[in-house]
């Protein structure tokens, strides 16, 4: 949450520099809000394609590209570009991190399990506000969460990477857990 919240505190000052009015700031704010209802609402189609892991290594792609493109814009039509994949981001990490959430836990724990993810959202746009502290320019701050974004997709890389190496050598003959039936 913080690489999202990052875009929205820092964009204001780096898009006055580019002598946009705060209309037209907000615009390009609400455009990342709307990209976002869409990723979210394309979300569950690309999971069913591909796996909840690789999406969500998209959706860190996604956040470092857009801070990236952010930090080096010097046109407009570069910030829409990194707007879209700011939006792609959001569209694609939190709706599927709630779901994983209630998929994953039980009718006991679902409540406690929803208010530690709540917890973990707000903690990232608490710890957005210590990057004003931080003495770096809002080009400089950007590059910093491209680079957050950017190790956080090869962290998830590398747990899909071990994901897939688990699911190959549980279908290795005598490696089925006891009770458990292999499909057709």
């Amino acid at each position: 949450m913080s690489l999202f919240y990052t875009i929205f505190t820092t964009l204001p000052g780096l898009l006055a520099e580019f002598l946009f009015t705060e209309a037209q700031t907000g615009y390009l704010l609400s455009f990342i809000s709307l990209v976002a209802v869409f990723a979210a609402m394309m979300m569950p189609k690309i999971v069913g394609k591909f796996s909840e892991a690789i999406v969500l290594m998209f959706a860190f792609i996604s956040y470092a590209l857009a801070h990236l493109l952010f930090a080096i814009s010097t046109v407009s039509e570069m910030l829409i570009l990194a707007s879209v994949f700011a939006g792609i981001g959001f569209g694609f990490s939190i709706p599927l991190l709630n779901h994983a959430t209630v998929e994953r836990s039980t009718d006991k724990n679902r409540g406690r399990n929803l208010s530690m993810f709540a917890m973990a959202v707000f903690m990232g746009q608490f710890v957005t506000s210590f990057f004003e502290f931080l003495p770096l320019s809002p080009n400089e701050t950007l590059y910093v969460c491209a680079a957050i974004g950017a190790i956080c997709a090869v962290v998830q890389g590398l747990v899909v990477k071990s994901l897939v190496q688990s699911n190959a050598r549980m279908t290795e003959p005598g490696l089925m857990p006891e009770g458990y039936h292999r499909a057709g």
